[in-house]
């Protein structure tokens, strides 16, 4: 009954380290909230009746203030300050707030697209997600999909509409395992969905777990209300498990004999997806391997250039630029977004590099320092423009002549 107080300072500062990574952490807030009001309410009401509140109030808020300081203190240094004074706001710059959020949008606008994306979340979630080289696993995958599938054109809800997307929903989403665009695979459309049903229609037995009921319902919608559709949120969805699997485990000590047989039979399916996603995970498989159309080559087998271009495309060009630039050179960048760095670091990091990002303002503090710049303009890979900083030059002014050339000229980008 009394609260331990001991145990909130490492609960703010993981908060603080929370929304300090990341600000999608506002999203998880709300369903925290249900949870907290559902735990503490009752101990702080009686606590009240006893009169403990009333004498102890003025130092249980002193220590409630020193845990949100905590936590602010965390988040500080984290990059929210530098984006205000950049850019006059928290989140970025106004192209960054349009790219993630409904910035601007009107509220109409905002409720029918987060309804779509609700319906999209819930397509992506319909996914079995096991990438093994087999026909019939991808045929099972597709069926998964089809009902739902036609019910939704059906109805006349158009969900492939790109206006409100960052990239444009589609229904044939594969049957694989990448570690952004996945979801729960067949642990969530049969395990975690059927366990929100029961909560639905169980109220009476179930009440105790009606507040991660209401919390897991609440996460999606925060999802979908967010911002644009962007199907590389199925990372976040993970974060489902601390309000989803207290239903699940409830689910289990109350059910008959076959009901645990059936979790026993999908616990089992979702551990051999989970081994099939590690071995044959896209780009990167542990195993060489085809699946009758192509052969797939295990990462074990490629070179250093290979593993780290696997998702980029851009082989030809790392390699040209390995060529070109010496080891110890210190290296500005500017790439598109989304687009890492990590390959130009060279083989045992030795090179030092510097992104010059084009949105910016201000000369970058780097300038001089630079010995060769890359440029590419393309987001999916394309070819690099590798130029040596001469004695008279920043690198302000190297991405400058790059960026004049390429205005002036019509032909194809060629590397100098």
């Amino acid at each position: 009954r009394e609260p331990v107080w001991q145990a909130l300072s490492p609960g703010a500062i993981a908060a603080g380290l929370a929304a300090g990574t990341k600000a999608s952490f506002a999203l998880v807030v709300p369903s925290l909230a249900v949870i907290a009001v559902w735990v503490f309410v009752p101990v702080w009401t009686g606590l009240w009746r006893e009169g403990a509140v009333r004498r102890r109030w003025p130092v249980w808020m002193a220590r409630a203030i020193f845990m949100g300081s905590l936590a602010a203190l965390v988040v500080l240094p984290s990059g929210y300050l530098d984006n205000l004074k950049l850019y006059g706001h928290p989140l970025g710059s106004e192209k960054v707030r349009e790219h993630h959020t409904f910035s601007g949008k009107s509220l109409p606008y905002i409720a029918l697209s987060s309804a779509r994306n609700f319906l999209r979340f819930g397509m992506d979630s319909l996914a079995l997600e096991c990438p093994f080289p087999a026909a019939g696993v991808s045929a099972a995958h597709d069926a998964l999909r089809r009902i739902p599938r036609k019910a939704i054109e059906l109805a006349g809800i158009d969900l492939k509409q790109s206006h409100d997307s960052v990239y444009a929903f589609s229904y044939g989403k594969d049957c694989t395992a990448h570690e952004d665009i996945s979801y729960w695979g067949i642990a969530g459309f049969a395990l975690v969905f059927p366990c929100w049903l029961s909560g639905f229609f169980r109220r009476s037995r179930w009440s105790c777990l009606l507040p991660f009921l209401t919390a897991s319902i609440l996460f999606v919608f925060c999802q979908a209300w967010s911002g644009p559709y962007d199907p590389w949120r199925g990372r976040y969805f993970i974060q489902l498990a601390p309000f989803s699997l207290p239903m699940l485990f409830f689910a289990w000590n109350a059910g008959r004999r076959i009901f645990r047989g059936y979790v026993a039979a999908v616990v089992a399916l979702a551990c051999v997806t989970a081994v099939c996603a590690a071995v044959f995970r896209p780009n990167r498989p542990l195993v060489s391997f085809s699946d009758g159309k192509q052969e797939t080559r295990s990462v074990f087998d490629k070179t250093r250039e290979e593993q780290l271009t696997a998702n980029m495309g851009a082989l030809s060009s790392i390699l040209r630029y390995e060529q070109q630039v010496p080891a110890q050179a210190v290296v500005g960048v500017r790439f598109p977004r989304n687009r890492n760095e990590y390959a130009l670091f060279g083989k045992g990091l030795t090179r030092t590099v510097i992104p010059f990002p084009e949105n910016i303002s201000g000369i970058n503090p780097f300038t001089n320092r630079v010995d060769y710049v890359v440029y590419s303009g393309s987001d999916s890979g394309g070819t690099w423009i590798v130029r040596k900083v001469q004695t008279d030059e920043t690198a302000e002014r190297a991405f400058a002549i790059i960026q004049n050339m390429l205005n002036r000229s019509s032909e194809p980008m060629q590397e100098r």
